[in-house]
C-alpha cells in the first residue's frame, strides 16, 4: 500500500532538532522588545536548515508584534550591490525612492547616497519601533554589500535593531560583514550541525505521517543528518511510490535515488559557475576522495583553474578539503552527479580516471574508480575488513560495513557480490547477539547460493554463523544440520575449513549429548593449539578460546584448556588497541576458568561489559556466578541474573535454560521473562519467509519477489512451500487473507494438524 494523502510542506512541519536554536532567537527577540539590539549569525552548510530558522524568526517576530525585514544574497550570476538590503527595504514601511527619481550623480557618489539612504531609513524605523532585519545566504553577497553591513552595524549600534544573518561556513560572509569590534553580550553565533538520529526519526515521521521502519531509517541516515537532504530523499521516494505504510509503519525495499533528490542536486549545481559544475560531475567518477591534480588530469584544466573549481565547490558546501585531498561532503550528492552523466560518458570517464591515477603513480589497488561508493566488491578481502572489526570487538562498525556492502551490491545488481556480503553479515549478527537474525541471514544466503559444497570462504562463514546460532538457540534441527555441515567441511581441501568443520561438529555433538565424539572432534579442531596459528572458526573468534577452556576438561583434555588460556593471553599481549576491552577480558576469563579463580572472572565481567559482544559478556557473568556459587558467595545470583538477562535478550534459549538450572541450585527461581517479539516470530515464520509473504500478499509474482529481494526463483518457491506448510494453507489467496488479518492486528495463523500441499 503506497502512502496516501497530501505530501506535507516542510514549512508546515515542526522544527525538528533546532529547538534550542529557536529558543535562543526567541530570547533575542524578547530582548529586542526591551530595546536591546545585536547580531545573531546562523551558520551551517547548505541544507542544514538556515533558511528554515530564519523563517521561524520571522514568524516569532510577527507573533511578538515586531516588524521584520527580509532579504537574501543571490547564488551564482552577478551580485547586485546592496541587493539584499534593497530587497529588505522594498517590503518595509519606508521603501527607497523609485530609481528614476535618484539624483544624477557619478557611481561613487551614488554608492554613498544609497548607503546613506539605507542607513537613514533603518534608523528612522528602529527609532519608532524595535526592528528585525533577516538576511539569508550572506555568503553570496558582493563586497559592496558586505562593506555596507559592517558600516551599518557600527553606525546603528545604539538602536534597537536585531540583525539575523544566515551564512554558509567558509571564507567571506558574516565574519567579514561584522569583523569590526562589537559590544560584549550583544552578538551570538548559532552553528547548525547534523540532526541526531532521534531527530531524523522524528522528521521522517513528520514527512511520511507514519513511524519510519528500520529500512526507511537506513535510507534516511544516508543523508547524514542534513534536514533538507532527508526531506528531499524521503519525499521523493514517497512521490514515486517507493514507500509503503502498513499499520502506521513506513517501509521500503528501494535503494534508488528519487527524481526529486536529483532535481535538488541539479539546482545546487546551477548555482555554480560552468567550470565548477562540469568539474564536480567529472570528479564523481573518483569515488568520494580525490586530489586536485587528479581532477586536473581528468578534465585537462590548468592547476589554477582546478584550484578555483575546488574553492568554489568547497565554499558551496559540496566538497570538503583535508590537506591535499578533496572529498564529497555527501555521497548521495556524488551519486546524484554520477546519475546525471550519460552512460557512455561514465564509462569513458572511469577509464580516463584510472589512467590518470596510474600516470600519477598510484598502485594498481588504488586505481579502481567505482561508479558509486566503494561498496560493490564481495571478495574475501573486502568482506574481511568487516570480519576483522567484529573479531576485535568493534561489532557496531562491522555491522555498518556489512550493511553497506549488502546494500551496495544489491542496489547495483551484483548478485554474486551480495552473497558473500550477506554471509559476512550473518557472522557479524551472530557476534552482535542477534541470533534469530543471524540464523535467518545465513540460511537465506546459503539457500540463495543453491546450498553449495562446503569449502570456500563465504560458505564457511555462513555455516559457522548458522551452526553457532543453533547451539545458542538450542534448535535441535539446526544442531543436526550443524553436525552435518561440520562433517562435510571436514572433507574440504583447505585445512582451515576442515578444522572449522570439526569445531562446529564438536559443539553440535556437545549440545546434542553425543559426548563420545566430543573429545575426538575437539582434538582434531585444535591441533597445535599451543602454537601461534589461528584458532578454528570462519574467521577465527577469540571468544572460542574461552569455549575451549570450558569444554576441554569435560572432554578429558585438560592440556587443551591450559593451552587455550595461554593462547588468549598471547592475543591480549599482541599490542592491539587498548581501547577495545574484548581481548583483555577474554584472556582473564579463560585463565579464570582454568584456575577456577572468581576474582579473575569478576574482573573479566567488568571488562567485557564494555565490549560489543552480549553473549560473551553473558558467558563471563555465568562463569563468575558459577565460581562464586561454588564458594557460597552471596553475590553469585546477581552474576547469574545478569547472564540470564543477556541470554534472554539474545534469544539464547539453551544458555538461558542452563543458567536457570544454576540459579535453582542456589535456591533462586526466576520465572520465564516475557520478551517482545517481532512480527516474524509472532507469525511463526523466519524473517526471510515474512518478507516473501508480505510481497506476495501485495500481489507480487514469484519472479517479482525474486527480483525485489535479490533471490532466485527457486528460493522464493522454497520459502512459499515453507509458509504454506507452517500456516496450513493451499493458495496465495489464503496467504493474502492471513497477512492482511495479521497486519490489522488479528490472531496469528495457527499451525496445521497435517501437512498442507505445496505451491
Amino acid at each position: 500500500m503506497t502512502v496516501e494523502g497530501t505530501i506535507p510542506e516542510r514549512g508546515d512541519l515542526p522544527l525538528r532538532g533546532r529547538e534550542a536554536e529557536a529558543g535562543l532567537l526567541g530570547e533575542r527577540l524578547a530582548a529586542l522588545g526591551a530595546r536591546e539590539g545585536g547580531v545573531v549569525v546562523v551558520e551551517g552548510p547548505a541544507g542544514s536548515g538556515r533558511s528554515r530558522l530564519l523563517a521561524e524568526t520571522r514568524a516569532l517576530a510577527v507573533a511578538a508584534g515586531l516588524p521584520c525585514l527580509h532579504g537574501a544574497g543571490v547564488p551564482g550570476g552577478l551580485p547586485v550591490p546592496f541587493g539584499p538590503l534593497l530587497e529588505a527595504l522594498s517590503a518595509g514601511p519606508e521603501p527607497l525612492p523609485d530609481p528614476l527619481a535618484l539624483p544624477a550623480v557619478g557611481a561613487a557618489d551614488l554608492r554613498s547616497w544609497t548607503l546613506r539612504e539605507i542607513r537613514d531609513r533603518l534608523a528612522r524605523s528602529a527609532a519608532e519601533r524595535p526592528l528585525v532585519v533577516c538576511l539569508d545566504d550572506v555568503q553570496w553577497c558582493d563586497p559592496v554589500t558586505l562593506e555596507a553591513l559592517a558600516t551599518l552595524r557600527v553606525s546603528l549600534i545604539d538602536l534597537p535593531l536585531l540583525w539575523v544573518l544566515a551564512v554558509s561556513p567558509g571564507p567571506g560572509g558574516a565574519d567579514e560583514a561584522f569583523s569590526l569590534p562589537r559590544r560584549p553580550g550583544e552578538d551570538y553565533r548559532i552553528v547548525l550541525g547534523p540532526l541526531s538520529d532521534h531527530d531524523v526519526r522524528a522528521l521522517a515521521a513528520d514527512l511520511l505521517q507514519a513511524e519510519p521502519g528500520d529500512d526507511v531509517m537506513r535510507v534516511a541516515r544516508r543523508a547524514h543528518g542534513i534536514p533538507q537532504l532527508v526531506a528531499e530523499l524521503l519525499l521523493g521516494m514517497r512521490e514515486e511510490g517507493l514507500i509503503t505504510v502498513r499499520a502506521g509503519v513506513a517501509s521500503t525495499a528501494a535503494e534508488t535515488i528519487p527524481r526529486r533528490f536529483l532535481d535538488l542536486v541539479r539546482r545546487r549545481l546551477d548555482q555554480l559557475s560552468p567550470p565548477a559544475r562540469h568539474g564536480l560531475q567529472a570528479a564523481s567518477v573518483f569515488g568520494r576522495a580525490f586530489t586536485a591534480d587528479e581532477l586536473a588530469g581528468l578534465t585537462g584544466a590548468s592547476a589554477g583553474e582546478t584550484a578555483a573549481v575546488a574553492d568554489e565547490a568547497v565554499g558551496a558546501g559540496l566538497l570538503t578539503r583535508t590537506g591535499t585531498l578533496l572529498d564529497f561532503r555527501h555521497d548521495l550528492v556524488r551519486e546524484a552527479l554520477w546519475e546525471a552523466l550519460p552512460s557512455a560518458l561514465r564509462r569513458s570517464l572511469r577509464r580516463q580516471a584510472a589512467e590518470v591515477r596510474l600516470a600519477q603513480g598510484a598502485g594498481a589497488a588504488d586505481t579502481a574508480v567505482p561508479a558509486r561508493a566503494e561498496l560493490v566488491p564481495g571478495t574475501p578481502e573486502a568482506c574481511g575488513r568487516a570480519l576483522l572489526l567484529t573479531a576485535s570487538g568493534q561489532v557496531g562498525a562491522a555491522l555498518r560495513e556489512a550493511d553497506e556492502g549488502v546494500r551496495g551490491a544489491r542496489r547495483f545488481g551484483h548478485a554474486a557480490a551480495a552473497l558473500p556480503w550477506s554471509m559476512t553479515r550473518a557472522r557479524v549478527l551472530l557476534d552482535a547477539g542477534r541470533l534469530a537474525a543471524a540464523r535467518a541471514e545465513a540460511a537465506a544466503a546459503l539457500d540463495s547460493a543453491g546450498d553449495p559444497e562446503a569449502g570456500d570462504f563465504a560458505d564457511a562463514t555462513a555455516r559457522y554463523a548458522l551452526g553457532r546460532a543453533a547451539v545458542h538457540l538450542g534448535d535441535r534441527d539446526g544442531l543436526r544440520r550443524c553436525a552435518a555441515d561440520g562433517a562435510r567441511m571436514m572433507a574440504a581441501e583447505a585445512p582451515a575449513v576442515r578444522r572449522t568443520g570439526a569445531w562446529l561438529a564438536a559443539l553440535a555433538a556437545d549440545a546434542l549429548g553425543d559426548t563420545a565424539r566430543v573429545a575426538e572432534l575437539v582434538e582434531f579442531a585444535w591441533q597445535g593449539a599451543d602454537a601461534a596459528g589461528p584458532a578454528p572458526g570462519a574467521p577465527p573468534d577469540p571468544a572460542d578460546h574461552v569455549v575451549l577452556a570450558r569444554l576441554a576438561p569435560a572432554a578429558g583434555l585438560p592440556g587443551l584448556a591450559a593451552a587455550a588460556a595461554d593462547r588468549a593471553a598471547a592475543l591480549d599481549s599482541a599490542g592491539l588497541d587498548p581501547a577495545v576491552p574484548l581481548l583483555r577480558g577474554l584472556a582473564l576469563q579463560a585463565r579464570g576458568i582454568v584456575d577456577d579463580d572468581p576474582d579473575l572472572l569478576q574482573h573479566a565481567v567488568k571488562l567485557l561489559k564494555d565490549a560489543e559482544r552480549p553473549l560473551v559478556h553473558a558467558s563471563a557473568a555465568e562463569d563468575a556466578g558459577r565460581a562464586l556459587g561454588a564458594d557460597g558467595d552471596p553475590a553469585a545470583p546477581d552474576y547469574l541474573d545478569a547472564a540470564l538477562d543477556l541470554y534472554e535478550e539474545s534469544g539464547a534459549a539453551r544458555d538461558a535454560a542452563r543458567v536457570r538450572r544454576r540459579l535453582r541450585l542456589l535456591g533462586v527461581r526466576r520465572p520465564p521473562r516475557l520478551r517482545e517479539v517481532g512480527d516474524e516470530a509472532r507469525w511463526g515464520l523466519t524473517a526471510a519467509e515474512a518478507r516473501v509473504a508480505r510481497l506476495v500478499a501485495q500481489g507480487a509474482t514469484n519472479r517479482q519477489v525474486a527480483e525485489q529481494l535479490f533471490l532466485s526463483r527457486h528460493t522464493v518457491n522454497t520459502h512459499l512451500r515453507s509458509i504454506f506448510a507452517k500456516w496450513g494453507i493451499r493458495s496465495r489467496v489464503d496467504l493474502t487473507r492471513l497477512v492482511v488479518s495479521h497486519e490489522a492486528g488479528g490472531p496469528a495463523p495457527k499451525r496445521p494438524t497435517q501437512r498442507a500441499s505445496s505451491t
